[in-house]
């Protein structure tokens, strides 16, 4: 079994919501995992998405885990934004896990 990983998105502009997350990709050399894929999330992911903020929580892979020495993680999603409740904007997240 892997382990839990929690992300929090949110925007700080005005009159702008998350929508949904339409994607999500966790890579860490040649490994690759998409929990999100489509707007849809696998059995290990859920998502919640309200006003400013969308919140994940996905079970990675134990394979992220396994190396003695990993190396670092990137996580790569997509956002659908909604402006003033109208207009709708596909924005690219990337998150680089630094580890100590």
């Amino acid at each position: 079994q892997g382990s839990d990983v929690f992300i929090c998105i949110e925007t700080n502009a005005t009159d702008v919501d998350m929508v949904n997350v339409e994607s999500l990709t966790f890579s860490q050399g040649n490994f690759i995992s998409s929990p999100i894929v489509g707007g849809a999330e696998n059995a290990l992911t859920a998502v919640s998405c309200q006003g400013s903020k969308c919140s994940i929580r996905s079970q990675m892979p134990s394979a992220f885990f396994e190396d003695e020495d990993p190396q670092d993680v990137l996580a790569e999603g997509v956002v659908v934004l909604g402006f003033g409740g109208r207009r709708q904007l596909r924005a690219k997240l990337i998150s680089h896990d630094q580890r100590a």
